[in-house]
């Protein structure tokens, strides 16, 4: 049987997404789709324009028979930890036999090569980057440099698009595992991961999200065009209800935080490096909102996804041991947010494949343990900030009361 798995934030779900599904079918005629999706933050630390049950929805609208999720120590995290995380889930499933996920090079080989050398990291590979590092050149830039040399190729254009990146992290991790999961690469066309101007039929989630955030309500019949029917609906249903997020609304919380915090208690963060912690204080004294607190913390050497992550830590109560555990065991737990009747089968297919617990009801996250247990409590602080910070607000422990969504076909 064929079971074909995709990663994916579907931030929100869009006629890209649409296109990649329809062609990872005509490429391997799956007997069933399986997704994992971010829960309810996403990989540069921000809440999605929707909730995660909502995502789910409209991934079951098109095509995806189960919907399976991403918890936020993962999706809110760097490459490295989204990738692991969703492809140890997809084969602690023990059913999934196919991977597709989108990238920016019709070059497979180097993608290919690019993961094998940053996998097992060659003396070469470990001497070279060290060297630039010292030189002063930031990590990303020393990576690719260090990797032209050893690979004796140019790999700028494959490791500076985010598809790309995740692309080779997707490998790297199909290697550590050693899963018998096939990659199958999508090349992706329209409009770049970022590009926030709207273009086309295909335009980027961003585009679509930043349409949303400055227009609200009035900017939907923009972005009509560029989604399926159901998963527009899902929007529009959405932010007609007041049920986005204004980050902002989190301000107080955080820039508080950052000011009545030493630069002791902010080295014990995730993501801190040296100096960071005194850049984020001074920040934190000189602003009243977000939006001046990110501008006044970016810098060439501290990029914006990583002073939200940060924030989302703050919020989530995500620690350094945390994301050691994560980077060691990967995803912890199988849990649903929806699924048809196909969707059910494979659920009880996996029953017999993993030995991950399968949370089909919120009141077995309470029975959890270990890391597992510390992933869900992370996950409900999440789901917790989350949906205090929307339009519309709604009451704390919805992690523990809201069930996976089921249809027939």
């Amino acid at each position: 049987m064929k079971v074909l798995g995709i990663i994916a934030e579907y931030n929100p779900f869009h006629n890209g997404h649409k296109l990649h599904i329809s062609r990872a079918i005509k490429q391997i005629q799956p007997d069933a789709l399986v997704a994992v999706i971010s829960g309810n933050f996403v990989q540069r630390g921000e809440p999605s324009i929707i909730d995660k049950h909502s995502r789910a929805e409209a991934a079951l609208e098109n095509g995806i028979d189960l919907v399976l999720e991403l918890p936020s120590l993962f999706s809110s995290a760097s490459a490295e930890y989204f990738a692991f995380g969703g492809v140890s889930l997809l084969n602690a499933t023990g059913i999934v036999s196919h991977i597709s996920f989108g990238c920016e090079t019709e070059s497979f080989e180097t993608l290919k090569l690019a993961a094998d050398e940053l996998y097992s990291e060659s003396q070469e590979f470990s001497s070279e980057i060290k060297k630039l590092l010292l030189s002063g050149l930031s990590y990303p830039k020393a990576r690719i440099s260090a990797l032209e040399k050893v690979l004796k190729i140019t790999t700028s254009n494959i490791l500076s698009s985010p598809n790309n990146i995740l692309a080779v992290e997707y490998l790297k991790a199909l290697q550590r595992l050693e899963s018998n999961i096939i990659p199958v690469p999508i090349f992706r066309e329209g409009a770049s991961y970022d590009s926030k101007e709207l273009s086309g039929t295909i335009s980027s989630a961003a585009a679509i999200r930043e349409k949303i955030y400055k227009s609200g309500a009035s900017g939907l019949f923009e972005i009509e065009h560029t989604m399926p029917e159901s998963s527009f609906e899902i929007l529009k249903n959405r932010v007609v209800n007041g049920l986005t997020p204004d980050f902002d609304k989190t301000s107080y919380s955080i820039i508080s935080f950052f000011r009545n915090s030493s630069p002791d208690d902010l080295r014990k963060l995730p993501y801190m490096s040296e100096g960071l912690e005194y850049r984020i204080i001074r920040a934190a004294e000189k602003s009243t909102d977000l939006k001046t607190f990110f501008h006044l913390c970016n810098s060439s050497r501290y990029p914006d996804s990583r002073i939200r992550r940060i924030t989302s830590c703050v919020l989530t109560g995500a620690t350094e041991k945390n994301l050691a555990d994560a980077k060691k065991f990967g995803c912890p737990y199988i849990k649903a947010l929806a699924f048809n009747k196909k969707g059910a089968s494979l659920l009880k297919s996996m029953k017999k494949k993993t030995a991950l617990p399968i949370i089909t009801k919120p009141s077995i996250l309470k029975n959890l343990t270990g890391f597992a247990l510390d992933t869900a409590k992370i996950e409900a602080r999440a789901t917790d900030s989350y949906f205090l910070c929307l339009n519309s607000p709604r009451p704390s422990g919805m992690e523990y009361t809201t069930t996976p969504l089921y249809r027939e076909q």
